[in-house]
Formats: structure tokens, C-alpha cells, sequence
């Protein structure tokens, strides 16, 4: 019960991380609960390049060798691809439900971005910055609706591949990868 909880829990939080562009993912950034396995991430970051628009991570989410450890090999390669590949799927399935959140989410993100890097004082700059952004977060949501699309179990999509999961199981290997992990920022504190 405790690892299938943190499991989905991972998996959830890590299919969010990679979609998102989530950056400063230090232990410190979780949350997690010893009684019942939930992890939570309550300050989740995401990374713009010099234009605003979402960069790709070189480790799409944190799978240090501890986390990897307490998942173990089996159910990492079994229910933890399972659970991300099921909630990339249930999210493409609802994405027209979504995208209005996904959008309010990139452009406020984007507004509070910016806003720390120029001097916009008033509402009407503010409205004006916003309208200026506007290509910025439709870009910056149909590459989150693309990373969605990848990830999720679709036939159509995966008729080239030998998994319908391969995806999610490249971005773990990614994720897992020691000279990825050695390659992080110091405070990522991949030991942990």
C-alpha cells in the first residue's frame, strides 16, 4: 500500500515535472509523507529560455538513485511507467477539459516570469505586457500538449515504436542516467 502510493504519487509528480519544464527540483522542493507515501511538490518552477518560451531539461524529472532504490527495478519498469503512462493518457483524453487550465497556468506563470525581469507598474502595462506575450504561452501550451500527446498510450500515435510506452521509458532512462545526474546543477543533490 505504501509503495504502490508513492509510486502513483512519482509518477504523477514526474509526468507533471517533464511537461511542465520544472526546474529546482531539489530534495528540499518535496514534500513527502513517511505514513502513507504521498509526495507532494507545492513550489514547482517552470524553465524559460531568453524568449519565454518552456525549455526541454536534460533530466526531465527527478528519479535520483534513493528514489530509484525505494521504487526498485521491477515495479520502476512495471507500475511507475504504468502510472505515468495513465495519467499522460487520461489527460490527452480530457485535453479540451485542460487546455484552459494549462493556459491559465503558462500565462500567468509567463506574466509573473517577465514581470520580474521588466519594471511594468501599472495594469494597463501589465495588460499590455500580457498581450504581448500572448504567442509566447499559445507556443508555450501547444509544446506541453505535444510532450502530453507523446507520453500518452495512443495506437496512432505508436505505430512506430516497439512499446506503446516507449516514450515514458526514454525519459525514465533519461531521468536515471548517471552521467545525466552527474551533470546536474549542485543544489538538483542528486545523492539524495
Amino acid at each position: 500500500s505504501f509503495r504502490k502510493s508513492f509510486v502513483g504519487h512519482v509518477a504523477i509528480n514526474s509526468f507533471f515535472q517533464f511537461v511542465f519544464s520544472a526546474v529546482d527540483r531539489q530534495a528540499s522542493k518535496f514534500v513527502f509523507n513517511t505514513r502513507n507515501g504521498t509526495v507532494l511538490s507545492p513550489d514547482f518552477r517552470l524553465s524559460y529560455n531568453n524568449q519565454g518560451l518552456l525549455e526541454e531539461n536534460a533530466v526531465p524529472f527527478r528519479m535520483t538513485r534513493n528514489i530509484e532504490v525505494l521504487i526498485g527495478p521491477l515495479v520502476l519498469n512495471g507500475s511507475f511507467i504504468t502510472s505515468m503512462s495513465s495519467v499522460a493518457t487520461t489527460v490527452f483524453s480530457f485535453q479540451r477539459d485542460v487546455n484552459p487550465a494549462f493556459h491559465l497556468i503558462l500565462r500567468d506563470d509567463i506574466l509573473s516570469w517577465y514581470a520580474s525581469k521588466s519594471m511594468a507598474k501599472s495594469d494597463s502595462k501589465t495588460q499590455e505586457i500580457e498581450r504581448q506575450l500572448a504567442d509566447r504561452v499559445a507556443k508555450n501550451v501547444s509544446l506541453v500538449q505535444g510532450r502530453i500527446r507523446e507520453c500518452a498510450l495512443d495506437e496512432d500515435i505508436c505505430k512506430n515504436s516497439s512499446y506503446l510506452d516507449e516514450k515514458i521509458r526514454n525519459l525514465v532512462h533519461k531521468a536515471t542516467t548517471p552521467e545525466k545526474l552527474s551533470m546536474m546543477d549542485p543544489s538538483y543533490q542528486a545523492w539524495l
